[in-house]
């Protein structure tokens, strides 16, 4: 074709051909031969519901999960559009399907193949630690208590003046630390809460109201700290060659921290007593600030008193005690029992 200058159009040219597959020029443009030709809507379905090709290769990769669909329509909707093995929970009627045929779009009720009863799940551990077994006791004990008790522990970790615990603070975060270690060790019947105070309440109400005056309080081997709670409260001094453990049996003067040291602070609520005479006791705002302009009140573990009422910052991380709200073998099971009242 002769050079055109700038601007202008050339002449139309001659139709070409294509080897396309074959039957480029039987007016179907290869399509019959294609590969794609013969494609099905099964096929096509799967490439829309989760079937993903990994590159390189002709490999489907499955990446199903729970779908969870506001109605049982919107279900029914979407339904034909889903590979088998997909399962769908409908939030309005709370069912589960499972697809089981694509070609019939046929599904089943999970239901209706398990046992449709509620299952009350044990409290959530952290990754790195997980379940142990409690640790057996020593072989020769002191002053041993059988019978209706109180267990006095330790948190197995230092914890700041709001007592953060897994998103939680405060006397809630507390509780639920207390609570979350016990379980860990096999104390399922036992409920214990932290042995602090909240912005409205203070140390009287954290033992049940029936247990207060007749249960001896103990170490975590059984071992008498206080003949009750209200002494406890009322004289706070016990044997202090009785030790104090962890939710791990082990003694917290044997924490590798604490070797050697002359001092284990805690911290140390405060009492309707104090409450009543210094309104303004520092106690971290109801345990549920760590700012370091804000103080709290600590005590000396090893000096065996639980109320010495040393100030100290709220930034600071000290040990934190629980105690059970009631014996593990009390008849008080009503969950609006283990409320501090």
């Amino acid at each position: 074709m002769a050079n055109l200058p700038p601007g202008q159009r050339g002449e139309k040219g001659e139709p070409g051909s294509c080897d396309c597959g074959g039957g480029g020029n039987d007016g179907t443009g290869g399509r019959q031969n294609s590969p794609r030709a013969g494609r099905t809507r099964p096929q096509l379905l799967r490439r829309q519901s989760g079937m993903d090709r990994q590159p390189g290769t002709d490999m489907l990769m499955n990446s199903a999960s729970v779908r969870i669909m506001d109605s049982y329509k919107s279900f029914s909707d979407v339904s034909y559009a889903l590979q088998e093995g997909a399962i769908v929970f409908t939030a309005d009627e709370k069912e589960l399907f499972l697809k089981i045929d694509h070609q019939l779009n046929e599904w089943i009720s999970v239901a209706s193949y398990i046992e449709k009863r509620p299952r009350r799940m044990p409290f959530p551990t952290t990754p790195s630690a997980g379940s142990t077994r409690a640790p057996q006791a020593p072989v020769f004990l002191s002053n041993v208590v059988y019978g209706p008790k109180l267990r006095l522990v330790a948190l197995p970790y230092l914890l700041p003046g709001d007592l953060y615990y897994k998103s939680g603070s405060s006397i809630l975060g507390g509780d639920y630390a207390c609570q979350d270690a016990a379980q860990k060790v096999g104390m399922t019947r036992s409920y214990f809460k932290v042995f602090l105070n909240g912005m409205y309440s203070s140390l009287d109400t954290v033992v049940h109201r029936t247990q207060r005056t007749a249960v001896p309080v103990v170490n975590y081997y059984g071992q008498r700290l206080f003949n009750s709670f209200e002494e406890m409260l009322n004289n706070g001094n016990w044997n202090n060659r009785i030790a104090i453990q962890d939710f791990g049996g082990k003694d917290i003067a044997q924490w590798t921290e604490n070797i050697g040291r002359k001092e284990i602070l805690a911290w140390q609520g405060v009492r309707r007593s104090q409450r009543l005479s210094e309104p303004f006791t520092p106690d971290c705002e109801g345990f549920s600030n760590r700012d370091k302009l804000k103080t709290g009140r600590a005590t000396n573990l090893l000096s065996g008193s639980l109320f010495q009422s040393r100030e100290i910052t709220c930034d600071s991380r000290l040990v934190v005690l629980c105690i059970e709200a009631f014996d593990e073998n009390s008849d008080t099971l009503n969950p609006m029992d283990y409320r501090r009242k």
